[in-house]
């Protein structure tokens, strides 16, 4: 059995790379000797190479997004590459120049794809209104589409959709997903976004984001790392995670502002609280537009100079060591969502500071009752006064959290289990 998991963005990203752990994992155990091999936008990473599937180079890491090469080259060589797609298809001259080609990143693209027996799309929130052309939309939606076409059997694996502001992106959106056999979606926001497009309602069902599926280090481990960082393991902490500029996905004066509160607010509530500042890392690449290694380096220089106990975690990327850390915390600060799944996974109160639409849907959908500020709406008093309220109320934010996350667990296993009933002939 061939099972191809489309459109994964980087291991650099400890959100990504926990969902493609679950994954990958569960299909083993649910599909036993399944081949499995992964679209990957950065397939020479490390992090990748080390799980014991094929890689193939995604549509997105052969035309060069996100490299140096302009949007007008990149997006020639996406139309070339999908005419050489549909030529191979269509053309029994472009089959037999597809095995002359065997060796090359397209070829391996398109046998990937029509040789699968599954194909799940990758879990994430990768179909959003981007740049002033909605670039690079089509390639991000290019490997669905062409299983689509090809009549692959597809599933969609919990993902967010949108904002979509364009109206040719719902309809691309619609067209794909319509050919999915089914469309889990993780919040409440993407579900009436799909309504609205118009993707068949029998299709699609809330599932979970898989991360929480994620197995953690040993408590052990954990707190001899915070120990050798110079942490007190006897005070309060208070975990942080901090997010990068991510280029034009976000304005930028929204986030000099989110920075300059963010450096105010925790000077003052250390000083009331005596708490320490433990600052991660959530995602160290792949582009320095979405490294958070600067933005935490800059809070942690900040706060030292101000006289707070703070601490760079930089040095830790691994998804289990980081879900582990961030249970050592009293309570956990996060700019990425992935960060807060994995905090509260781990039964930790979290304040949520959340971007696109994703954030507040996700929680309302999970009915975790954790405050959530949107970065465009942030001002110094709100987060100052939210900080403050679950600082306070964190031990009965923990023991609803101890009621909660068992539930979410479990829901999270169930769309690849449906998968499996789906694909063996029996009712998903």
């Amino acid at each position: 059995m061939k099972v191809v998991i489309t459109n994964f963005h980087s291991a650099a990203n400890a959100g990504d790379l926990a969902i493609l752990q679950v994954t990958i994992k569960q299909i083993r155990e649910l599909f036993p000797g399944a081949e499995i091999t992964v679209l990957a936008n950065y397939p020479n990473e490390p992090a990748l190479q080390s799980l014991g599937v094929q890689l193939v180079p995604s549509m997105w890491a052969q035309c060069g997004v996100n490299s140096a090469k302009s949007v007008l080259f990149q997006a020639a060589q996406f139309l070339l590459k999908w005419v050489g797609l549909l030529v191979m298809k269509y053309s029994s001259k472009g089959v037999k120049t597809s095995d002359r080609a065997a060796g090359t990143p397209l070829r391996k693209l398109f046998k990937t794809i029509i040789d699968a027996d599954l194909v799940l799309a990758c879990s994430g929130n990768q179909f959003y209104s981007t740049g002033r052309w909605g670039w690079p939309f089509p390639v991000n939606l290019s490997a669905l589409w062409f299983a689509a076409i090809s009549k692959r059997r597809m599933y969609i694996l919990p993902q967010s959709i949108g904002p979509l502001k364009r109206a040719w992106e719902r309809r691309a959106l619609k067209c794909v997903y319509a050919k999915a056999k089914r469309v889990y979606l993780r919040d409440a926001s993407s579900i009436t976004l799909a309504d609205e497009i118009g993707i068949p309602t029998v299709s699609t069902k809330y599932a979970p984001d898989p991360a929480f599926l994620l197995s953690p280090e040993p408590v052990n481990i954990a707190r001899e790392y915070l120990q050798s960082l110079g942490a007190d393991l006897s005070r309060p902490k208070l975990g942080v995670t901090v997010i990068a500029r991510m280029g034009k996905a976000l304005d930028q004066k929204v986030l000099d502002r989110y920075y300059q509160h963010l450096t105010q607010v925790l000077e003052k509530h250390t000083k009331e609280t005596g708490a320490q500042v433990i600052v991660f890392t959530q995602v160290s690449g792949p582009s320095p537009l979405e490294d958070d290694r600067r933005p935490s380096r800059d809070l942690v220089r900040e706060l030292v100079a101000r006289g707070i106990p703070a601490f760079s975690a930089e040095g830790i990327s691994e998804p289990p060591m980081l879900k582990a850390l961030y249970g050592q915390m009293d309570v956990f600060l996060a700019s990425r969502l992935h960060s807060g799944i994995f905090s509260t996974s781990m039964n930790v109160p979290t304040l949520f500071l959340g971007y696109l639409t994703k954030t507040k849907g996700m929680l309302r959908s999970l009915k975790i009752d954790a405050p959530v500020i949107d970065l465009a709406e942030l001002e110094e008093d709100a987060l100052a006064s939210a900080l403050k309220d679950i600082w306070a109320k964190q031990d009965l934010a923990r023991v609803s959290l101890r009621r909660t996350i068992p539930e979410i667990v479990e829901a999270s296993r169930l769309p690849l289990q449906e998968i499996q009933r789906d694909f063996e002939g029996g009712k998903a």
